[in-house]
């Protein structure tokens, strides 16, 4: 069972988009919008990974939906919520205390339901990848029911919806990532087609990556830019069943290294940046990059190794453990029957993902 390497280098070039986007506004912020538009690309390519490979994770394990929501939680939680103690600590050591609306807020990743700032800058992505989680079990079920219309009808319906509701002055952000998170169960309903050089799929991001900047750089339109980058997640959700895997094994390996310790770069790089940018000050400039870098991979690992990875360990136990109990008392759920697929090595999550 071979890995995925075009999946791998897709979540690798989205947190590394992300990384982008911050170190470059701190060094060149008159390029603020390339920055933000590289930032949003990157995070748009994660809600379209992330929910292919929890589909493909779904139809592999046929576990009780109850099961799937506990790994989801021991995944995110625990780094997320270690991210929040420590900026609070941090908040505390210079003189001042966090609002506690701001900290449970964080700490539970509803902040974008309670109108509170995010704790850490890139947490504001979170709260919308775990509402996700509450519907993809009856997306998957919907998939097997129903197949590529119904999730093509449904992504057209809530773009039509959010449209209506920002023609009309309405607020939408509740519903405005809907369309990018349905473009990933789009390419799970699709299946593995595999008949196009893998060079398409990261030709058609880049290209559209492309449109979208210059299109948010025209129009100056938050609603524009929005229905681009939805564009961006519908092109790779599409694109990506009709290419094969990439072969090429430097590359593949570097891959599936950033997309291991993707969550953990993408939650704790700003420490790094901190450490380089700020504490680092005085030093050349050299000097400074050579800090960041070196603490961000750190960092990365330190995060990784003693709280994701830990995390994803207890998830999958207490996982198993209500699984074969449930079983015994013969109330188990399983998913709906399909041929099996292989998934995302993933408790990682998001990260490593089986062949399709």
């Amino acid at each position: 069972m071979k890995d995925s390497p075009n999946l791998d280098l897709l979540r690798a070039i989205a947190v590394l988009l992300v990384v982008a986007d911050h170190i470059g506004i701190v060094a060149d912020p008159s390029r603020m919008l390339l920055w933000t538009t590289l930032g949003t690309a990157g995070v748009s390519i994660f809600f379209v990974h992330t929910c292919l490979v929890l589909m493909m994770s779904m139809e592999r394990n046929r576990a009780p939906v109850l099961s799937f929501y506990v790994r989801r939680v021991f995944r995110i939680y625990p780094l997320a919520v270690a991210m929040v103690l420590l900026t609070a600590v941090m908040v505390v050591v210079s003189g001042k205390s966090m609002d506690a609306g701001i900290f449970w807020s964080n700490v539970f990743l509803v902040q974008n339901l309670t109108g509170h700032p995010s704790a850490v800058g890139q947490m504001w992505s979170l709260p919308y990848e775990v509402q996700m989680y509450l519907v993809l079990p009856l997306l998957f079920v919907l998939v097997k029911w129903r197949g590529v219309r119904s999730v093509a009808a449904l992504m057209a319906a809530s773009v039509a919806l959010i449209l209506a509701l920002a023609l009309s002055g309405r607020g939408y952000s509740l519903l405005e990532f809907l369309p990018s998170f349905l473009a990933g169960v789009l390419a799970f309903a699709l299946g593995k087609r595999a008949r196009h050089s893998p060079v398409l799929l990261f030709t058609v991001a880049a290209g559209v990556i492309a449109a979208a900047y210059l299109g948010v750089a025209a129009s100056r339109s938050a609603l524009v830019g929005t229905v681009l980058f939805w564009i961006l997640c519908l092109a790779i959700g599409v694109t990506i069943p009709y290419c094969r895997e990439f072969t090429y094994p430097p590359l593949a390996r570097a891959a599936a290294l950033v997309a291991k310790y993707s969550y953990s770069i993408y939650l704790t790089h700003f420490l790094a940046m901190d450490a380089g940018f700020k504490l680092a000050a005085d030093l050349p400039p050299l000097l400074q990059w050579t800090i960041c870098f070196a603490l961000m991979a750190a960092w990365a690992r330190v995060g990784y190794r003693w709280i994701e990875e830990p995390g994803i360990a207890w998830g999958k136990r207490v996982s198993d453990r209500f699984q074969v109990q449930t079983n015994t008392c013969g109330r188990a759920v399983a998913a709906p029957p399909g041929p099996a697929t292989p998934s995302a090595s993933s408790e990682i999550g998001d990260g490593a993902v089986k062949s399709w």
